[in-house]
């Protein structure tokens, strides 16, 4: 069964997408209502007020990154030949300098390595747009994330009730207490993951930036979300440095 479940998760995992974000954001913003709620203002106020509040720092974002990151896309898929050249005589460099310094015979050794074309790449990224499945997740993240977050923040904690009544009595303080500590450390871990997330495709953004380096908003978006992954956004920051 439990098989047949995680199978039946992953075949539907591209239409549960807007669902699991609606999850993910009541989670985030279940503090925030319980805050607002200590102020003396109604649930179903104080969950419409954190989600408003988070969608329009989400549409502020886009409206301000998205032309710019598109204007960057389109530049390099422009130059991508030129930039595959560059990168074709910086590895011949490399191999020439390894083949004089430490007599490593690796002459000619990428020239048969295929990078691909500037035609292949748009055409992945247009078949990918013009997929239904697409338009359905961004259809599906436009309309249904925000709802589902809504209705899971506002009945929250009738939610939490509802499952301490399925648990036996005798095993109801420990199962507080371990859904408690586990909430705490995810929470904790989940934030703490964004905000360096965040703070890092600004500090690279603007570095790169700063720099002159080409496509440094899109680069440093990379490495910030990359850097979910412990030490892969480090690494692949200090290697375009």
């Amino acid at each position: 069964l439990v098989s047949i479940f995680f199978t039946a998760v992953w075949l539907l995992s591209p239409i549960l997408l807007p669902f699991i974000s609606g999850i993910i954001i009541a989670y985030l913003l279940d503090p925030l209502v319980d805050y607002i709620e200590t102020k003396k203002i109604n649930r179903i106020i104080a969950t419409s007020l954190s989600l408003l509040l988070f969608l329009g720092i989400i549409i502020t974002l886009i409206l301000l990154i998205i032309p710019v990151i598109i204007s960057q896309i389109y530049q390099f898929i422009t130059n991508y030949p030129t930039l595959i050249d560059e990168v074709k005589l910086e590895i011949n460099k490399l191999l020439f300098f390894l083949e004089n310094k430490i007599n490593v015979s690796a002459e000619n050794l990428f020239e048969k390595v295929d990078f691909g074309s500037a035609s292949l790449l748009i055409k992945l990224i247009n078949r990918i747009i013009s997929s239904s499945l697409f338009v359905v997740n961004i259809f599906g993240l436009i309309i249904v994330t925000p709802v589902v977050s809504w209705y899971l923040l506002k009945d929250w904690d009738k939610i939490k009730n509802k499952i301490y009544l399925n648990i036996p009595k005798s095993y109801l303080n420990i199962f507080k207490k371990s859904a408690h500590d586990i909430d705490q450390v995810l929470s904790s871990f989940i934030r703490g993951q964004l905000i360096v997330c965040f703070i890092l495709a600004i500090y690279y953004s603007l570095g790169l930036s700063i720099i002159g380096l080409d496509y440094s908003l899109v680069i440093g978006l990379f490495i910030g979300v990359i850097s979910l992954v412990p030490y892969l956004g480090f690494i692949l920051g200090i290697f375009i440095f």
